[in-house]
């Protein structure tokens, strides 16, 4: 299993953030220990009073959303782990989908499924050292699916 997180920025460079499963991971690279994919609706029910569940209206008007959340753990030297920080973090600032940046591209390569490329905008990044431990950093990115137009 492998994974890319790669966004093309204005100025046309194209960082890439390599995941790895804990299995395969180098020194220094960020290990994936969960993948998560949901794919929700944003439906809407409508009770109809004094009736019984039965008589609810269902509605399914708005599409479909897909959020991803990856966690894992980054080992490796206090600089190393800061810029895996620095490179996630930049993609949060607001810059994430524009005219010139259509967001970032996740491959997904699972042996069940083969490979996978959703085009996704980071919503959170979140990071968590552990005390008494200085060289590991565990983290998690939530992503949502998007359209590239």
């Amino acid at each position: 299993m492998t994974w890319q997180i790669a966004a093309t920025g204005g100025s046309g460079n194209v960082t890439t953030v390599p995941l790895q499963t804990t299995n395969h991971a180098t020194y220094g690279s960020p290990q994936i220990q969960t993948y998560k994919c949901t794919k929700t609706t944003d439906t809407s029910v409508i009770p109809i009073p004094t009736q019984d569940s039965t008589s609810t209206i269902g509605l399914d008007i708005l599409g479909t959303t897909r959020s991803i959340v990856i966690e894992g753990v980054v080992v490796g030297t206090l600089a190393q782990l800061n810029a895996f920080i620095l490179i996630v973090e930049g993609k949060l600032y607001g810059k994430q989908f524009t005219n010139t940046n259509k967001g970032c591209t996740l491959t997904v390569e699972l042996a069940r499924t083969g490979t996978t490329t959703y085009n996704v905008i980071l919503k959170s990044f979140t990071y968590e050292w552990e005390a008494g431990v200085p060289g590991k950093l565990s983290y998690t990115l939530e992503m949502l699916e998007v359209s590239t137009t």
